[in-house]
């Protein structure tokens, strides 16, 4: 058994050493295209190291900040996320919030006014009650307006996954070099989506991820895509992978 195991091994080693040297191979006799992918992968690398460093940074900026008087918390908006930073036992903690392309934001205020208003309205009522059913009732309705009066009043709604149809266009492999086509977006989370999408190869069902905590830059639009070809023409692959935005 241990014999087998090692024979296992030792052709799981000739067969790595075996792809790079095809891999080695292919690029001596394609040197140009080697290193376009090479330059492109050196800055997808770099630029993800350089995002994830700025975000720490801001992180830190952020926390060992403060917040104006009288603040619990601040949002702002910046490069398709929410900056968040509130204050929570003492301190000061940031969150991200990243909003995709496809989602939104919504903000709603709460009318303080009008809720004071129906308080006082409210506690005359209370006063002016005969019976315990009706003194209760108004108790309830009193108590759920306290709760907004000493809550916060602004409330922030996120949606960042859901259906949703968005016409796309990008540039796909198949097999057959690169080639144009046209998809569209069908459901979203965060930064993933699943795509319907049809070139020169066919049509594929894709994922597909945005890029903007990668590339440099923060491209919005710029998403990568892989799927399989459910219909295949002649000579495509089965695999399909490429770039798209939407429209």
């Amino acid at each position: 058994m241990k014999r087998k195991g090692r024979h296992q091994t030792n052709m799981g080693y000739l067969e790595i050493l075996s792809k790079a040297a095809g891999a080695l191979k292919w690029a001596w006799s394609h040197p140009r295209l080697a290193g376009e992918i090479l330059l492109a992968a050196m800055l997808v690398i770099t630029g993800w190291f350089y995002n994830r460093k700025v975000t720490e940074l801001a992180n830190a900026k952020l926390e060992t900040g403060q917040l104006e008087d009288g603040l619990k918390q601040q949002i702002t908006m910046v490069n398709g996320q929410l900056e968040i930073l509130r204050k929570e036992n003492g301190k000061l903690l940031s969150q991200y919030v990243y909003i995709p392309p496809e989602g939104s934001v919504v903000i709603k205020q709460q009318d303080l006014d009008d809720l004071k208003s129906k308080y006082r309205k409210l506690l005359e009522l209370l006063a002016a009650a005969t019976t315990s059913a009706e003194r209760e009732k108004l108790q309830a309705e009193i108590n759920r307006l306290l709760a907004l009066l000493n809550g916060l009043d602004t409330t922030v709604i996120i949606k960042d996954k859901g259906f949703t149809f968005k016409p796309g266009f990008g540039m796909e492999w198949a097999g057959q070099g690169l080639s144009p086509r046209i998809d569209a977006k069908l459901f979203y989370y965060k930064r993933y989506s699943a795509l319907l999408g049809v070139g020169k190869g066919g049509m594929d069902i894709s994922a597909s991820r945005h890029l903007d905590d990668i590339l440099w830059g923060r491209p919005q639009n710029i998403e990568l895509f892989s799927g399989w070809k459910f219909l295949r023409m002649p000579g495509a692959s089965q695999l399909v992978i490429g770039l798209r935005a939407n429209f």
